[in-house]
């Protein structure tokens, strides 16, 4: 579904006076997602609502419904949830919100009221199904970035690794360990780096992370 995203987001993006919101998921991985989406829609001029959980809870809740909802968004960003939240992606779309979910968790429950990128959608079993949340969102902006001309350098790569880590995904995939060394090699984002410094007394390698950060 990335070309749907990309054409549903820039439709959105081009319109000045469109409301977009970003909802945090409450883990490592859904820290730095969201990061990397709110960092990169500020470089393209959009600052979009940030939503916390109140307690550690993952997607659309009981908890945040209530509060998303009464911020009559155009368009709500999921980072590293929100797959199977059909009951209030379906809420939310009825008062005309649409969703971008980027996800990387399994797919348990069929939601036709936002637009998934995740790749457990794959069929041909060709992508990275070890891939974070963050990951995947770093996908999702590599391609919107591509199809309108926008060079994003070596931005995300930091937090893309870190997030690999922590979140304990699979290093058997070789796109994973490139992400990851790439990534430790390459920090881009301040507070990523003032963490390397103060906490990885493991060194800059997946046992530092996990151990120092994570």
């Amino acid at each position: 579904n990335m070309k749907l995203a990309c054409e549903m987001v820039n439709q959105i993006v081009s319109n000045p006076e469109s409301s977009i919101g970003v909802l945090v998921d409450s883990d490592l991985d859904g820290c730095m997602s969201a990061t990397a989406i709110v960092q990169f829609l500020k470089s393209i001029s959009v600052n979009p609502k940030i939503f916390f959980h109140p307690i550690k809870a993952h997607g659309l809740t009981t908890y945040n419904i209530d509060e998303i909802e009464n911020a009559n968004l155009n368009l709500l960003i999921i980072p590293d949830a929100g797959s199977n939240d059909t009951q209030y992606c379906s809420r939310l779309t009825s008062h005309g919100t649409k969703i971008l979910v980027l996800d990387h968790h399994e797919i348990v429950e069929e939601n036709p009221y936002a637009i998934i990128v995740n790749h457990h959608l794959d069929k041909t079993g060709k992508l990275n199904t070890d891939l974070s949340g963050c990951g995947v969102t770093f996908k999702f902006i590599q391609a919107y970035a591509e199809d309108n001309a926008i060079d994003i350098g070596d931005l995300y790569y930091d937090l893309v690794a870190t997030s690999i880590v922590t979140d304990v995904c699979s290093m058997l995939h070789p796109e994973n360990r490139a992400l990851v060394e790439y990534g430790f090699n390459h920090i881009t984002n301040p507070m990523v780096a003032t963490m390397f410094e103060k906490f990885n007394r493991r060194g800059n390698n997946p046992l530092g992370v996990a151990w120092g950060i994570g």
